[in-house]
């Protein structure tokens, strides 16, 4: 057991701390060397990714923190992202679409998706992926995209 020194204990990705009333509360863990450096809203990556990385902080935020910690947790969010290139405005619609969801828990009945006729994988160019995605969705082809290799991954390593 390893606790910090004022007196909180980080247990995976959870702090937990003692309030006054001595009950236990909980927030988002970071430790001191945290740098708050994510994907950048800049680089060049399908807006699905940047898209993603909002919504799997903010889903972070609302499973650990408790009641008191939750707004220190999103500011903190809006924050770190806008270091990153994000616009605040980007955050706070994940949040409110994740303050609809835990509004509306009402378990819905899975449905299962017909499979796709085929799969292509495309590396991703900014413009041009989306209208080959558009294009093979047509013909019920699901698109998935990675990134263009770098210069670098493409040369050989040197050997003595």
């Amino acid at each position: 057991m390893v606790v910090e020194k004022d007196g909180c204990l980080p247990f995976l990705d959870v702090l937990v701390t003692k309030k006054p009333n001595g009950k236990l509360g909980h927030g988002v863990y970071r430790k001191a060397t945290h740098t708050d450096r994510y994907l950048h809203a800049s680089s060049h990556h399908h807006p699905t990714q940047k898209a993603a990385l909002i919504s799997t902080l903010v889903h972070r935020a609302y499973s650990i923190s408790d009641q008191l910690s939750l707004p220190a947790e999103k500011q903190h969010l809006v924050t770190a992202l806008a270091s990153n290139g994000y616009h605040s405005d980007m955050v706070l619609k994940r949040t409110a679409k994740m303050e609809r969801k835990l509004k509306n828990k009402t378990p819905s009945p899975k449905t299962e998706k017909p499979k796709a006729a085929g799969y292509a994988t495309i590396p991703y160019v900014a413009g041009t992926s989306e209208k080959i995605a558009r294009l093979l969705k047509k013909f019920d082809v699901t698109t998935r995209f990675n990134c263009v290799k770098k210069t670098g991954e493409l040369l050989p390593t040197p050997k003595d």
